[in-house]
Formats: structure tokens, sequence, C-alpha cells
């Protein structure tokens, strides 16, 4: 079995272990993308992947969900364009899970990973949007669904 050292302990390939995902912050085995915060805790566990290769800094992150209220104006619109602009760099580059936005309540939930929640005031900062805002930001204990389940297994 391959590590890697990453400066949160040492990770360690567990790929043939199972059809396990990762272990949550109380260390249930399952399919939560949100891994451990304890530092005892350094197993990732994937179904015939190898992750040697997966960028340190992700192990250092943490799932915030960001739940925003807007008032949609002329000067809101206008800048809506520049906005996803920078949601989508945010997308391609992994810092946001998922972006949702209800034009009937006014409301926005963002899913990203960041370090604190310092950094994730920093990031929010960023959208030409953001003078718009209120906000507030919650630190995810787990976060499951089906995009975090392997794939249903059909024999041609």
């Amino acid at each position: 079995m391959g590590e890697q050292d990453c400066g949160v302990g040492n990770i360690r390939n567990v790929s043939s272990v199972g059809l396990e995902h990762h272990v949550d912050n109380v260390r249930v085995t399952g399919s939560s993308p949100v891994r451990s915060t304890l530092p005892s805790n350094n197993f990732l566990f994937t179904p015939g992947a190898t992750f040697l290769h997966l960028d340190c800094h992700l192990l250092e992150m943490q799932k915030y969900q960001v739940t925003i209220q807007f008032e949609i104006t002329d000067d809101f619109m206008d800048l809506v364009p520049e906005h996803r602009t920078y949601i989508n760099l945010l997308i391609n580059n992994t810092t946001i899970d998922h972006y949702a936005v209800s034009m009937e309540t006014q409301r926005s939930w963002i899913t990203l990973n960041a370090a604190s929640k310092k950094e994730v005031e920093k990031i929010l900062k960023k959208s030409p949007l953001f003078k718009f805002w209120t906000f507030e930001i919650d630190e995810l204990f787990v976060l499951d669904g089906q995009h975090y389940r392997l794939p249903e297994v059909n024999p041609n």
C-alpha cells in the first residue's frame, strides 16, 4: 500500500478494502464525502481507485453550506453574468460542489470547500453580487446523496 504525507498525517491507499468512500466525523463507514476532522482517522476508502495523486490541500478542507438572501434590482441583474463567470471558475477548480438559486424566494445555496469560515467569507466577497447579499455560513458535519454513491451496475 502506498502512503503520502500531506502534513495532516499519512494517507494510506486502502482501495482494495471495499466499497466505502470515506469515514465521516463520527467514524461511521459510509458514503459521506465529509472526511473526519479527528487526527487519528487517516483513511480514504475508494472502490478500485488509488488517490496517491490526490492534491494534499483538499484534505485540509472542510465543507460549508452558505445560505444567501438577496433582493433583485436592475443593478443586481447587470452583475449576474460576471457573477456566473466567477461561480463557474470556483466550480471548475473544485471550490464549489453545488450551487443553487431560487428566484421565487430570492435565496441561493452554495456548498463549498474551504479551510475555515473566514476563507469562505473571502471567497464570497470576491463576487460582484456580494454587496446585495445577507448570508449564513454553516460548517457541515455530513453531506450525503445520490451523487456521492457508486453508480448502479447494470450488466449488458
